[in-house]
């Protein structure tokens, strides 16, 4: 599956989108798209692509190992909404007004640190 979200500034969003996702695109198909591939098999991925059709606005949604760590990486001020033992998300904005909400599942046990 693949998300198209359409943007008016690529060099903008891919710079956005970068830092939520942590990394460079994988893919420019063209010179009017970025693309993240965010799981293999299945394949997932988020494709950005130039538009001037503004009439659409997109919700992305992200899941994520730690939400706080995420908050304190990208928007620190932002407010954590979380149901107890349930979920916690964080709402962003894109450069286009995109809602990007980045999720944590509470209901899983998150897994122990790595130790060296």
């Amino acid at each position: 599956m693949t998300v198209d979200v359409p943007v008016s500034d690529l060099a903008a969003s891919v710079a956005f989108y970068a830092e939520v996702l942590g990394r460079a695109p994988d893919l420019r198909p063209a010179a009017n798209m970025a693309e993240w591939i965010l799981h293999r098999d299945p394949e997932l991925a988020i494709r950005l692509v130039v538009s001037s059709d503004r009439s659409a606005r997109l919700r992305v949604g992200i899941g994520v190992a730690d939400i706080q760590f995420e908050r304190d990486r990208l928007a620190p001020s932002a407010e954590l909404v979380t149901k107890p033992g349930i979920i916690s998300t964080l709402q962003l904005e894109d450069p286009d007004g995109h809602q990007v909400v980045l999720w944590q599942d509470l209901m899983r046990p998150r897994p122990a640190p790595q130790s060296d």
